[in-house]
This record gives structure tokens, sequence and C-alpha cells, in this order.
């Protein structure tokens, strides 16, 4: 089986990491400048950065 390393330049927009992170149903992305890896993307961080209060305890609901 081969892989495909998904990349996307730390300059995209969040809203381009997340359509191909859904075309093409993956959870992480590489995110790099020139040739250097600069993060792993991920949906939870995708989600952070929508949700930025979210709450810091279970005691505060949602």
């Amino acid at each position: 089986m081969t892989w495909e390393a998904l990349a996307l330049s730390s300059s995209a927009l969040l809203r381009e990491a997340v359509r191909v992170m859904v075309t093409r149903e993956v959870h992480r992305l590489l995110v790099i400048e020139g040739n250097r890896l600069v993060r792993l993307l991920n949906t939870m961080d995708i989600l952070r950065a929508l949700v930025p209060d979210r709450p810091t305890s279970p005691d505060q609901g949602f």
C-alpha cells in the first residue's frame, strides 16, 4: 500500500485546510514553509481555531 502525504503552505487559509481535509477525508495535514515542515495540523487544531472561547471545565457546559 502506498501513502500520499498531504501538505499545505504555511500561508494557506484555514478554509483551504478544511476543504482539503474534508475532500480527502483526512484528519492531519503537513504544513510547510519552502522545504521545511513547520507543523502537523490536525482536526483538533481546526476546532480550537473555530471555537476559541471553549469552556475550561465540565461545569461550564456548552
